[in-house]
């Protein structure tokens, strides 16, 4: 069927046909190539303008030249460099254009760059007669001179016409020849994109081609007859086999048009595709629940359009890839997305739809929500796999169903940008991290918190041991705070002068000396009185005696009481730890059995309490016998009147009684005191004050050597004073650092979870970086650190007296000043921890407000503060440090970003980072960037979120419809001058019709980033 066969009969011509009509039906664009001639695509486009070849959509005209310059095929062959010219045919002209294409085009070429061919244009009788009269001969032997081709293609009239391939393997063998890369570079700047019939090597030659540019390499079978051309073979029924031969393995991304094709030189990457099917269509096949195809709104039936028109017989059908709804500002843009929102289910809506436009329902910003609007009209929407929702414009959302897509309206992303370190965002980040861990690393667990409450188990509980040690130094740094306190100072000075005092007028109180009577040798009946004398003080030493051993027994009883209760809670925490082993073993049973693991073999527990509660005995019995000793003559009658026991029994009671005992020799000393004469009474009674004074003498001045163990003495607070003016600020330091140290150890614990944090977000750390691309545009991070609780000041100041002197004096001064603590400190580093630590304490002790002298500054902390215990406890335990994952957008956090920025970083998470594969839906998002953000940022992560999910946004700024090479736009307008008629027009880019509405929105200008992109469009 070549031109040198006149082009076969019209049998073959029906078989050619035929077979076209039998292509896949994936196939809707095909090219008839020629060598220099239309005739063969003038001839297929007769059958089509008799109603055959139905199945496709678009056939363009190709024409073949040979280049003048031929490539190395082997040693000993040379190869002919093809270029293909597809030109653009005005349908609807068809004869038109194809005589414009003899005229203009292959009649403006001459047969050869040989002088005696100067007057020979490429004609079929030309080729015929200076082939010899053979015309293959003509083919064979004359090659069209090469610059007038590309003259021609140059010109005003096919500049924008025409798209030019070159054949691969023949141009990348023009390397072979040193002499020709020139001409080889010259002929890839003129082309637009390549053929290659290898579809194994493809990949590689396509890389290859890359080091040149990003000019497309398409497949190309080089089909030549019905051998390739396979798809008319019949079984023995009749019926179409399919094709075994022929594949149709190029797919463009594009309308099924010339400005379409012509997309391919801008969007190479992400319009065409080499292979079986497109990655997308595979997606949407196997995802049918997740891929919206269509929407539908229109009135109730019975609505009368008293409110307007609105939407009537609205049915959009959406692509699967970019769709980007475009318009002037109140062109209903927001209508659509709302009611997607709305059919979809969104969680984002916010009470009474706050977060809405269109379909807000707030009592200040009702419009369509008002009645007799929103109730008046139904919107349907369509999944892949058949199944539909409906609802009433003027429906609520249920948040308690789950979502069919994530919508962000623009109210919600706006409050979502200003808030990106809020809770909110906070729970949506850890749900997204947590969707990137493996299902092997989750540990069964559902959620993020419950991950992290597992993981951590043991760190906590590690983390109260180290809370109560916290407490223990506190107390003590309490109790030597307290004596550094001026009013503590100054009771123990006036204490110490007090007990001097009292030590000094004890002196003068001393009992005056009386003669021992018994001394007087001339006393008649000496002995006698000598014996009664050496007897009182043979019972008073027995009286110190007994003191003494009812003072030891005492001590005996307080600590062996304390020592039982001691054993005793040993013995109850012994029952605890039974418990909670027991309780873990009935818990984990089928855990451990899962792994067929006797979980009663694997732990056992054996006490043996049998020493603990032998001592229990033995101290209740030695608390017993003590307590016997030390009973009192009122203890035994009253034991004696209540169990009427026998009085041989009372007897022995009261024998075993030292106090009993002492009250005897009492009595006895008294007895014998009473047969003296008076000077021997006198000298008795002096000897009884002197021992009396002595006793009150060390109890006020106390112990010299022991001052601590007589409390209240002189002794002791002249101890006390030495203390404080000596050691008490060294202690109390000292104890300070002890606490310090203690907190680093909580930090270090603590930051266990950091590492916890930064094990869970490994999966999303390798999806960030797996794109080269996505970090050199933007680099972004997850960072993961401690950050202070929101509540942290507010608890903090609860536990100062701000209306005391200091330096948290004063709401407002208080704020600034605890700001200033935690100021440009990295609250992981434990050295900034400690400094944070030591300056709460500082600015308690020491006011660090303007204007006072340096001897005014001192401050206490107990004056401050009312709960003291509580607040170290609070400050020390670092509780408030919570583990918390962090964009971050240049090493630069939240907090130091531009409101464009965190815009662009929060679009980015949804469109990079979140794993669902649910449709994403924006309203708008552009008002929340700036212009770089929208150009640099924003479009290069739409391409890339496409991919793997059906994005809508909404938007009027078309340049970001346009930047992302959305699939589809469609344009919507609300006519508000008649009736609200809400209308539309759909396509893609390339599409003529929404090119200009493109332009009209952006006041008649292309866009101003990439104008070459749809200049050929300016006709």
């Amino acid at each position: 069927m070549s031109i040198c066969q006149q082009y076969g009969g019209e049998t073959k011509w029906d078989n050619f046909i035929e077979a076209l009509e039998q292509l896949p039906s994936e196939v809707k664009v095909i090219g008839i190539t020629d060598y220099y001639f239309i005739d063969g695509y003038k001839k297929v486009m007769s059958y089509k303008a008799k109603g055959r070849l139905g199945n496709i959509e678009k056939i363009f005209p190709i024409l073949e030249f040979r280049i003048d310059t031929f490539g190395s095929g082997s040693e000993n062959t040379l190869q002919k460099i093809n270029l293909h010219i597809l030109f653009d045919i005005d349908e609807a002209n068809l004869q038109q254009e194809i005589q414009l294409i003899k005229d203009e085009f292959i009649k403006q070429i001459h047969i050869s760059s040989v002088e005696k061919h100067s007057t020979k244009v490429l004609t079929i009788e030309n080729l015929t007669k200076q082939g010899g009269n053979d015309l293959k001969n003509g083919f064979s032997n004359l090659i069209p001179p090469t610059k007038e081709v590309f003259k021609l293609l140059e010109s005003p009239t096919w500049r924008d016409k025409t798209f030019l391939f070159l054949g691969y393997k023949e141009w990348s063998n023009l390397e072979k020849n040193q002499q020709l890369k020139p001409l080889k570079e010259d002929l890839y700047k003129r082309v637009d994109a390549f053929f290659t019939s290898n579809l194994v090597t493809w990949g590689k030659s396509r890389n290859w081609l890359n080091e040149y540019g990003n000019k497309p390499l398409l497949y190309s079978g080089d089909i030549h007859d019905f051998t390739f051309l396979d798809t008319v073979t019949k079984s023995e029924s009749g019926e179409y086999l399919p094709p075994e031969n022929y594949k149709c393995n190029t797919w463009i991304k594009a309308d099924p048009t010339f400005e379409g094709l012509k997309q391919i030189i801008y969007e190479s990457d992400d319009r065409v595709f080499i292979g079986t099917k497109p990655e997308v269509l595979e997606r949407v096949q196997n995802n049918k629940t997740k891929y919206i195809k269509s929407l539908k709104i229109n009135p109730k039936p019975g609505y009368t359009e008293d409110k307007g028109v609105w939407f009537k017989n609205v049915e959009l059908l959406l692509n699967k890839e970019l769709v980007a709804i475009i318009g002037n500002k109140g062109s209903g843009k927001s209508a659509i997305s709302d009611i997607l929102g709305l059919l979809c289910n969104t969680h984002n809506g916010g009470e009474n739809n706050k977060n809405l436009t269109f379909l807000n329902n707030t009592s200040h910003k009702k419009r369509f929500r008002q009645k007799g609007f929103a109730e008046n009209f139904v919107a349907q929407i369509e999944w892949e796999d058949g199944k539909k929702y409906e609802n009433k414009l003027d429906d609520e959302i249920n948040t308690s169903e789950s979502e069919r897509a994530k919508y962000l309206p623009q109210n919600y992303f706006e409050s979502l940008t200003n808030d990106l370190d809020g809770e909110g965002f906070d729970r949506t980040l850890k749900s997204v991290i947590f969707l990137h861990i493996p299902d092997e690393n989750r540990l069964g667990k559902t959620t993020f918190e419950e991950l992290e409450r597992y993981k951590s188990l043991s760190i906590n509980k590690d983390l109260v041991q180290l809370n109560e040690d916290i407490e223990t130094i506190s107390s003590k740094i309490i109790e030597l705070e307290t004596k550094n306190r001026k009013e503590y100072k100054q009771k123990v000075e006036s204490q110490l002068l007090e007990k001097q005092r009292e030590l000094d007028e004890h002196l003068k109180n001393k009992p005056k000396e009386i003669p021992d009577p018994s001394k007087d040798e001339n006393k008649v009946g000496n002995e006698e009185k000598q014996r009664k004398i050496k007897k009182i003080g043979d019972l008073n030493e027995e009286i110190d005696k007994i003191n003494i051993e009812l003072s030891s027994l005492r001590t005996q009883k307080n600590e062996a009481t304390y020592e039982l209760e001691d054993l005793k809670q040993i013995l109850d925490d012994k029952k605890r730890f039974e418990t909670t082993i027991k309780d873990y073993k009935t818990d984990n049973l089928s855990r451990f059995k899962k792994y067929d693991l006797d979980i009663n073999e694997l732990i056992k527990l054996e006490f043996n309490t049998t020493k603990i509660v032998e001592l229990i005995q033995k101290k209740t019995v030695n608390i017993e016998e003590i307590e016997k000793k030390l009973k009192t003559p009122e203890q035994i009658s009253k034991e004696f009147e209540i169990h009427q026991e026998d009085p041989k029994i009372l007897e022995q009671v009261k024998s075993k009684s030292i106090v009993i005992r002492k009250i005897d020799i009492t009595n006895q000393i008294l007895s014998i005191k009473n047969e003296l004469t008076k000077p021997e009474k006198e000298y008795q009674e002096f000897k009884e004050k002197i021992r009396k004074w002595e006793k009150k003498n060390t109890r006020i001045k106390g112990l010299e050597i022991t001052p601590s163990s007589t409390p209240g003495t002189l002794e002791f607070y002249k101890a006390e004073k030495l203390f404080i003016e000596t050691k008490l600020v060294n202690e109390i330091e000292e104890k300070r650092q002890q606490r310090i140290a203690k907190a680093i150890t909580i930090l270090q614990k603590r930051k266990e979870i950091i590492e916890l944090y930064k094990e869970f977000k490994n999966s999303i750390d390798q999806e960030i970086n797996k794109d080269k691309e996505f970090k050199d545009k933007f680099k972004m991070e997850i960072d993961v650190s401690f950050k202070l609780n929101k509540n942290f000041s507010k608890n903090f100041f609860n536990y100062i007296n701000q209306g005391k002197r200091g330096t948290f004096y004063g709401v407002a001064d208080g704020e600034k000043y605890l700001k200033n603590i935690f100021e440009e400190k990295n609250l992981q580093e434990e050295e900034d921890v400690t400094n944070i630590l030591t300056d709460i304490i500082v600015f308690l002790e020491k006011d660090q407000r303007l204007g006072l002298k340096d001897n005014e500054r001192e401050r206490e902390i107990l004056d401050q503060i009312d709960q003291v215990e509580e607040f170290y406890k609070f400050i020390f335990s670092l509780g408030y440090l919570e583990p918390n994952y962090e964009l971050k957008l240049d090493k630069k956090s939240l907090e130091e970003l531009s409101p464009g920025e965190k815009g662009a970083l929060l679009l980015v998470f949804y469109l990079v980072i979140d794993k669902e594969d649910t449709p994403l839906i924006i309203d708008q998002p552009e008002d929340n960037l700036d212009n770089k953000s929208v150009f640099e940022v924003l479009t290069h992560f739409i391409r890339f979120a496409k991919k793997r999910r059906q994005i809508i946004i909404v938007t009027h700024n078309p340049n970001l419809a346009v930047g992302a090479d959305a699939e589809q736009i469609i344009h919507v307008n609300i006519d508000k001058k008649n009736q609200h008629i809400f209308s539309y027009d759909t396509g893609s880019i390339e599409n003529t019709n929404i090119n200009k509405k493109i332009v009209d929105i952006l006041e008649g200008t292309m866009p101003a980033f990439d104008k070459r992109k749809l200049k050929y469009f300016r006709r």
